[in-house]
């Protein structure tokens, strides 16, 4: 591990919520999309927008991403979901949702967070 990646990884353990977290230690993650449509949304994410085991999340179609989102405001006109995160931080994502992305299986995507608490969800695009 490097000596970046254990500075993070210390600052993640010491902190507890988004408001001491300084924006340049937004990281992408590259995400898996498993067999069943799920994704685990990594754990500096869930601690900095403070989501906990069986929240509801609003999974929100936002072309070219998927954006996820712990209340609907500001996204009313657009087509969203309702999904539940499980006991490992995965979330599942609307089929239809993923097919218009081109999200199959296996896919890799890129994971994010954003100042304003949304995570954003991206297909990898391999050239």
């Amino acid at each position: 591990m490097s000596d970046d990646q254990n500075v993070l990884f210390s600052k993640i353990r010491s902190f507890s919520h988004i408001a001491e977290f300084p924006r340049d230690d937004y990281t992408r993650h590259i995400v898996t999309l498993d067999k069943l449509g799920r994704v685990v949304i990594p754990k500096d994410l869930l601690c900095r927008n403070k989501i906990a085991e069986k929240q509801t999340l609003f999974v929100l179609f936002d072309k070219p991403a998927l954006v996820i989102k712990q209340n609907e405001r500001g996204y009313e006109d657009c087509f969203y979901a309702k999904r539940k995160v499980d006991g490992f931080g995965r979330i599942v994502l609307p089929a239809d949702m993923r097919q218009q992305l081109g999200m199959h299986n296996e896919s890799q995507l890129s994971i994010y967070g954003t100042d304003d608490g949304e995570i954003v969800i991206e297909k990898i695009s391999f050239r």
